[in-house]
């Protein structure tokens, strides 16, 4: 058995824990606990803790940019991250990075490409031919179609839908229940069908 550390107690770390958790035996996973900077729950800050040999991390931090961040720092000292997959999500294609967090319900179609450490949420549907880059959140429900491809550390909102073949840069911001009509910049905040930018 590997012990499990959350990095990120609040309230998304909480609920990665309350779906999986059912589930750690089988992983072979004991849960260790959290840490978190901030969070009383935690057993240790992030930056002070040193990973031991049996730990394993995933990370359940709800912003892309500290998401990478906490995970690099964690990396640099050795720490080893694991996919998380709940058994009802359906997974067509080979990940083949670490630290991919996959909620109930997702649907992953065939040659999609996953980052280190994305988070893919309740219900997310993901099109055949999709790339996801490092870092980014697939909030619940939304639909990426096939040939999407997604930058790093974006963050694509809940119902939200991207139409073939567009493109999303990095640091990008998705508003939820945005429809995705053409490419998006990098570091631009769309909302609204058609998704604009925000001013």
């Amino acid at each position: 058995m590997k012990n499990l550390i959350i990095v990120g107690a609040g309230a998304a770390g909480q609920e990665i824990f309350s779906w999986a958790s059912p589930h750690f035996e089988a992983m072979g996973l004991d849960f260790k606990g959290y840490i978190d900077d901030d969070h009383p729950t935690a057993f240790c800050k992030i930056m002070d803790y040193y990973p031991e040999s049996n730990d394993v991390f995933v990370c359940s931090i709800g912003s892309s940019v500290s998401r990478v961040k906490c995970s690099n720092h964690l990396k640099e000292k050795g720490a080893a991250f694991i996919n998380l997959i709940h058994p009802s999500a359906i997974v067509l294609s080979s990940l083949h990075s670490k630290g991919i967090v996959i909620a109930p319900f997702v649907y992953i179609s065939n040659n999609v490409k996953i980052g280190e450490d994305v988070l893919i949420n309740v219900s997310a549907t993901v099109g055949h031919d999709v790339v996801i880059g490092k870092g980014s959140i697939i909030c619940p429900h939304a639909n990426l179609t096939g040939y999407v491809v997604v930058g790093e550390r974006v963050l694509i909102g809940s119902h939200a839908c991207v139409i073939p073949g567009k493109h999303i840069g990095d640091a990008a911001v998705i508003g939820a229940g945005s429809a995705v009509m053409r490419n998006v910049l990098a570091e631009t905040t769309v909302i609204g069908v058609p998704a604009k930018r925000l001013l």
